[in-house]
């Protein structure tokens, strides 16, 4: 899918709780710790409640790398899986 829109305000939209939470109705997604809305900045660790293959499932995730408006990667802190880290 190419998205029409500029690199800051795509980027601004990966790190705003609320669109988060709106893009993943499916898992019936919700946040668990903090920070439970506006925007999410290096540092930031967030835990999420879900249902992933049919499990509801708490992950909890570090945002490790940041450089608006190109470059963002979160990382698995603590969950089901071993490891979890969404590609930069």
């Amino acid at each position: 899918m190419l998205v029409q829109a500029p690199p800051a305000a795509c980027y601004a939209l990966a790190l705003n709780v609320q669109a988060h939470l709106d893009s993943a109705q499916q898992t019936g997604e919700r946040v668990v710790a903090r920070p439970a809305s506006g925007q999410l900045a290096l540092g930031d660790v967030v835990a999420w409640e879900a249902r992933h293959f049919g499990i509801r499932q708490r992950l909890t995730v570090r945002i490790t790398a940041a450089t608006p408006p190109h470059h963002l990667r979160d990382e698995l802190v603590r969950g089901a899986f071993r490891t979890s880290r969404k590609p930069s």
